[in-house]
């Protein structure tokens, strides 16, 4: 028998080693993280309409194969709890201008997650972002809108134009309660 554990906690006694609590590595899924930017070209925006989705062409990383950068929709691939974050850098037509943007986390075509900026009479365009830590479903449809009370643009601005997301680690189960017990002559031929 081959022990790669996660160990939790071991005592060592007479001249044995006990493990508690402890989880196959096999038990933990593939890691889930994406990353993607908009460098490409600009996103034009109708006063009081919604765009969704939001454009990320740009993929900077993809760990899971889950984000399709045409659609610009994260479909997870497993079931877990997941930081969402996504972003727009919104020029208006008319400067200076009095607006407001609301930008969305949609999951399934409902928003479950929003902020609304609102911005005076201002020269520059301004950076909107929206976070939120959800409970997610494999197969879930993840993408974020926009909406801005006057025309303009969603600009292509890598730092501020984003959507990326990452699942926190869990196992697939609960972890056995096991408790095993190896002698000294056991220990160097199964502890890894």
């Amino acid at each position: 028998m081959s022990i790669k554990k996660y160990i939790s906690c071991f005592d060592i006694t007479n001249s044995s080693v006990t493990i508690n609590n402890y989880c196959n590595f096999e038990d933990f899924e593939n890691s889930s993280a994406f990353r993607a930017v908009n460098n490409t070209s600009e996103q034009n925006l109708t006063a009081d309409e919604h765009v969704n989705p939001v454009l990320y062409p740009d993929v900077i990383f993809d760990e899971n194969n889950e984000y399709n950068p045409i659609t610009s929709i994260f479909t997870p691939k497993q079931d877990g709890i997941y930081s969402i974050i996504g972003s727009v850098n919104f020029i208006p037509d008319v400067s200076p201008s009095t607006y407001r943007v609301l930008v969305e986390i949609n999951v399934n075509g409902i928003p479950l997650a929003s902020d609304n900026d609102f911005f005076g009479a201002i020269q520059i365009g301004n950076v909107t972002s929206v976070s939120a830590i959800l409970q997610l479903t494999a197969g879930d449809a993840v993408s974020i809108s926009c909406l801005s009370s006057v025309n303009g643009i969603i600009n292509a601005n890598p730092p501020a134009t984003r959507f990326e997301a990452a699942r926190f680690p869990s196992p697939i189960k609960n972890c056995s309660s096991n408790t095993i017990t190896l002698r000294s002559n056991e220990l160097s031929n199964n502890l890894i």
